[in-house]
């Protein structure tokens, strides 16, 4: 009671000096944590709440960089917030309906808050008036860049050259990214609102967040895995016990389900029975799961997973849903208005982009002599009129762009090519274009894409390092900011041959047989499994994940 009343006179003299400030959200997680040392965890959620909705705000006017920092050390008051509402709804069952929902806001509170704000004033800072000299800095470092990389892919610069350009860049973003958001005077999001989330549900389709969350007195007790659903009428919390294995368990079965013949089915049901078995009751009627995975779950295709029934029969979580995956509700909600607006015509369609040569000639990349024919099979099903195919040295960004920008908004971009992909500076992943073009995350993200659905059928293009607090930052996440509502991407090495079928099954759904994208992409999966052999194994199938809007 004495911690309690001493925290709590140092949370109001903090906030007297300012509610953003350190001081007031360090003194806020102290009295959350006293609340909770002293039995009394729903007014504990209240003061975790209060210091992570200030976090949330305090790092708006940063650049990308600083401000992924930022929310990389953000996450203890929303893990203590997410323990809280937990232990809250096991103290009061009676109040399980509002434990829940405390559970959902925490879960919201520790995800993609920046996302959710750029997301907000997209267009503004595209827009944004800069000023000239920065302007001229901005272009002139981009322009340098590129050639260096140009340069790197060929073989023909050395590795420094191509790292000065980069620290060079990443210097001129950051002031750029700071100017823009000064400009636009980034609000912070609203506190996640569960009605919102609710109404936007129907029968068949189930929000699931996953979290792991570490216990914020920093004592070193294991993390816990925590669940949240949320149907029509309400939201669940659930406990799904200690995460210490977890991580262990996720890059053991990647390793299997990422190449062709890896035995993958145990450790598949045993994630299953891990992750998804206990939410069966709360996900009674669901067809579909809108998801939001946390930390090493990041990016994790479920439908892979494998369920055990009664009789000992084993099957693929697709066989029972679509699953799409989201940065978080919030974020959804801005990609379904996104998706709401007109939808686009025709097709942008890449294959097989000429390679950089070094000095001797030689292509420095294998050629990819299927993804041509994939793109030229994706064109053929749209009007001629409405298609532009870009194949070999026609394969620019220049002219990628050009197409996008061509009158109306398209309704895919599929972009059959090389994946570069890097985690430690996630701006610098892209697709690497005719000639040694690289079209990367920092152009994506900043341009804006009339795309209904971009297909990225490239290596690893669903990679990308995974931030707490803010979830895979990435290709998919350049994508949305771009505003487009519908990302499908692999988090690893796909095989030319074997892609190719997988991409005419799925657009055959989608565009032949006029299939929503996630039903679309589920029958696509489905049929795989169905063919048998190696198109059956999930290294052919399970990595093509959508994130955004499943319709």
């Amino acid at each position: 009671a004495a911690a309690v009343e001493a925290c709590t006179r140092a949370a109001a003299e903090a906030e007297a000096a300012g509610a953003r400030s350190a001081l007031a959200i360090e003194a806020r997680h102290a009295l959350g944590l006293a609340l909770r040392a002293a039995g009394k965890p729903r007014e504990a959620f209240a003061a975790f709440r209060a210091a992570a909705l200030s976090e949330r705000a305090a790092h708006l006017g940063l650049g990308d960089d600083d401000a992924l920092r930022m929310r990389m050390d953000a996450r203890p008051p929303c893990d203590g917030a997410l323990l809280a509402a937990v232990e809250w709804g096991l103290l009061e069952p009676a109040a399980a309906a509002e434990a829940g929902a405390a559970a959902f806001e925490a879960c919201e509170l520790g995800r993609g808050a920046l996302l959710e704000a750029l997301l907000a004033d997209r267009e503004a800072l595209v827009a944004a008036r800069l000023p000239d000299d920065l302007r001229v800095e901005d272009v002139a470092s981009r322009r340098t860049l590129e050639t260096a990389r140009r340069e790197a892919l060929a073989g023909r610069a050395k590795p420094e050259t191509l790292a000065r350009a980069w620290a060079a860049r990443d210097e001129v973003v950051a002031r750029v990214e700071r100017a823009a958001r000064r400009t636009v005077a980034l609000v912070a999001p609203a506190p996640p609102d569960l009605p919102a989330v609710t109404a936007a549900l129907d029968a068949r389709t189930a929000y699931v967040a996953w979290q792991i969350a570490l216990d914020p007195d920093g004592s070193g007790k294991p993390p816990r895995l925590v669940a949240v659903v949320v149907r029509t009428d309400g939201a669940r919390v659930f406990d799904l016990g200690d995460a210490s294995g977890l991580p262990g368990d996720v890059d053991a079965w990647l390793a299997l389900a990422s190449v062709s013949g890896g035995d993958d089915v145990a450790v598949a049901a045993r994630l299953y029975d891990r992750l998804v078995r206990p939410l069966d009751g709360a996900l009674v009627g669901a067809t579909r799961l809108v998801t939001s995975l946390d930390g090493p779950l990041a990016g994790l295709p479920l439908e892979a997973f494998v369920r055990t029934d009664g009789g000992g029969k084993k099957e693929r979580l697709v066989v029972g849903f679509e699953v799409v995956q989201v940065p978080s509700a919030a974020a959804w909600l801005a990609m379904r208005a996104e998706a709401a607006r007109a939808p686009g015509v025709g097709v942008v369609a890449v294959g097989d982009p000429a390679s950089p040569k070094d000095r001797d000639g030689a292509a420095t990349l294998p050629a990819l002599p299927e993804s041509a024919e994939e793109a030229r099979e994706v064109a053929a099903l749209f009007p001629e009129a409405r298609r532009s195919l870009l194949l070999g040295a026609d394969a620019t960004t220049e002219r990628v762009l050009a197409a996008l920008g061509a009158g109306e908004g398209r309704r895919a971009l599929h972009l059959a090519c090389h994946g570069l992909v890097d985690e430690r500076r996630p701006r610098a992943s892209g697709f690497v274009l005719a000639a040694g073009d690289v079209l990367d995350a920092d152009r994506i993200a900043r341009s804006p894409f009339p795309v209904d659905l971009a297909f990225a059928s490239a290596c690893e293009a669903g990679r990308g390092r995974v931030v707490r607090g803010e979830g895979l930052v990435g290709l998919p996440r350049a994508f949305l900011l771009a505003g487009v509502p519908r990302v499908i991407a692999a988090p690893w090495v796909l095989g030319d041959r074997a892609t190719r079928p997988f991409v005419a099954r799925f657009y055959a759904a989608w565009i032949r047989d006029g299939l929503a994208p996630a039903a679309a992409l589920r029958r696509a999966k489905l049929e795989s499994l169905a063919a048998g052999g190696e198109a059956a194994h999930p290294s052919a199938w399970a990595g093509f994940v959508l994130w955004g809007v499943a319709d």
